[in-house]
């Protein structure tokens, strides 16, 4: 279902925004509107020893995800309580879950939302 929002910039500005079904994240500027993406930090355990078929199976995922919007900004392997921390950014938390169950057999999986600091610093004000 297709919803109309109307979103005033000040006084001299209107912006007309379609918003699909989802959570959509927009900076005002005038005359322009820049999506942003989510940013999302996923701590991973796997679940038995992985194996060159289980990271050939994940690359498969990751190319999935590409299609769905999920842009993967870091992976890195870590030592301590978990193995993997993934950093990427998805359009909105439901794709990111549904990047999350699929890799249920091969991690386990907890995700945090973040903002940047950048962005965290405006809210003080």
């Amino acid at each position: 279902m297709l919803t109309s929002l109307e979103l005033f910039f000040s006084q001299y500005y209107t912006i007309k925004a379609m918003i699909f079904n989802r959570r959509e994240t927009f900076i005002f500027e005038p005359h322009s509107i820049l999506m942003v993406n989510m940013l999302f930090i996923t701590l991973c355990r796997f679940r038995k020893k992985p194996t060159k078929e289980m990271m050939a199976e994940a690359q498969r995922l990751f190319e999935e995800a590409a299609k769905e919007g999920v842009k993967i900004l870091g992976i890195y392997w870590v030592l301590g309580r978990y193995d993997v921390v993934l950093v990427s950014e998805c359009p909105d938390e439901k794709t990111h879950m549904k990047m999350a169950i699929r890799f249920g057999d091969i991690v386990s999986t907890e995700s945090l939302v973040a903002v940047r600091s950048e962005e965290a610093v405006k809210l003080l004000t």
